[in-house]
């Protein structure tokens, strides 16, 4: 959660139409790491984006930053990654 409440959540899509922010990252993948942003009161999405090489990629945790940048870590079994 960042200082104005927002909820920060990850982990993974199959989904082959993920609503995305205009401009994320977004890297097609057949499992993708996956990054959410909710208001408050999860009615509004605020942000949300995808990203994985040609196989499973999982983020398994996340952190956000001081300066409001979000950390994820997880696992991929993509033999390359798109960063």
């Amino acid at each position: 959660m960042d200082e104005p409440g927002n909820v920060h959540l990850s982990g993974y899509t199959r989904s082959t139409n993920l609503q995305v922010t205009a401009g994320a990252i977004q890297v097609d993948g057949r499992r993708k790491a996956t990054f959410v942003k909710l208001s408050t009161d999860f009615s509004r999405l605020l942000y949300t984006t995808h990203v994985g090489g040609s196989k499973r990629d999982d983020s398994r945790t996340g952190f956000l930053g001081a300066e409001g940048s979000w950390y994820l870590a997880g696992e991929t079994a993509s033999s390359h990654w798109p960063m």
